[in-house]
């Protein structure tokens, strides 16, 4: 997303979803991702035994296999894995609707690295469609946590806060509140919430926050932070640099291949006949048919 590379995973038949941020293209980079979420699946009491992965990452998730005892398919050249393009489709249109609620036309890096973590994690909130269960969430399966409304629904993403700030001494006249966007709530057992600075850019984290409607001026603020990251608007592209349009009608094939359904030369319409059909109506009602 704007240069910011992800891995998502997906894991059958549990419907676990996971966005994680990638600094850099490195196997090094991919490999520490990788052993990040097979760490949730051991600590949730999981194995995980096979991993379905594209062909072209072959050289780097032979390492995988190797170090973390994992057995790999690989699709054939030319090829992806389905399910794995599809659960991407699926984050994109939550990462979508979910920036299309907050009002932003662009965000800057920070918060869109958060907004496609938890775009896959409100995913796993609830019951997932063809999983193992039709009363608990994929989350409450892999992490034992469920969900909390103040912890995970008292605040929304991109909402104008105010995050308390402590001193010490507190006797001080320094100001006690920042002004932050929220991100997310913080991924311990005792809450907290996770912001993003308006006047540095970077993520703080405090136990307290207030909500403060959100101005014009604060969404300015926000859209000129993206734009001095070059960042003009949202787009999705592959790891070519190829930009993946918002209508992703086969999974894994690019867009232009198939402009040729909408400009189809030899296509012929069906005919239609244009001309009104005249009805036949009785213009005269006898008092009879009335009583009837």
């Amino acid at each position: 997303i704007n240069g910011i590379g992800f891995l998502t995973t997906v894991s059958e038949p549990l419907q676990y979803r996971k966005c994680t941020p990638i600094e850099n293209g490195t196997h090094d980079e991919y490999f520490k991702a990788i052993d990040n979420v097979l760490r949730i699946y051991n600590k949730g009491g999981f194995t995980v035994k096979e991993i379905y992965c594209d062909g072209e990452y072959k050289e780097m998730m032979d390492r995988v296999k190797d170090d973390l005892n994992v057995d790999m398919n690989y699709s054939n050249p030319q090829d992806h894995v389905p399910r794995a393009e599809r659960n991407n489709r699926t984050i994109k249109e939550a990462f979508r609707t979910a920036l299309h609620r907050t009002g932003y036309k662009t965000i800057p890096k920070v918060m869109i690295q958060d907004l496609a973590e938890i775009s896959a994690e409100r995913l796993n909130m609830f019951p997932a469609k063809n999983g193992i269960s039709d009363y608990y969430s994929p989350e409450t399966i892999v992490t034992g946590k469920v969900l909390d409304y103040n912890k995970h629904c008292k605040y929304e993403f991109g909402e104008y806060v105010q995050a308390h700030t402590q001193h010490n001494p507190t006797n001080v006249m320094t100001e006690r509140a920042i002004d932050g966007i929220y991100l997310r709530t913080n991924n311990n057992f005792q809450g907290g919430h996770i912001s993003m600075n308006l006047n540095t850019g970077k993520r703080i984290t405090r136990d307290k926050i207030t909500s403060v409607p959100l101005t014009e001026m604060v969404i300015r603020k926000v859209e000129d932070m993206a734009q001095q990251q070059q960042i003009t608007h949202i787009k999705f592209t592959n790891k070519a640099g190829v930009t993946i349009p918002n209508v992703d009608w086969i999974a894994g094939v690019d867009y232009d291949d198939y402009e040729h359904i909408n400009n189809d030369d030899d296509y012929i319409p069906p005919e239609h006949d244009d001309e009104d059909i005249e009805l036949q109506v009785d213009q005269d009602i006898e008092q009879e048919e009335i009583d009837e």
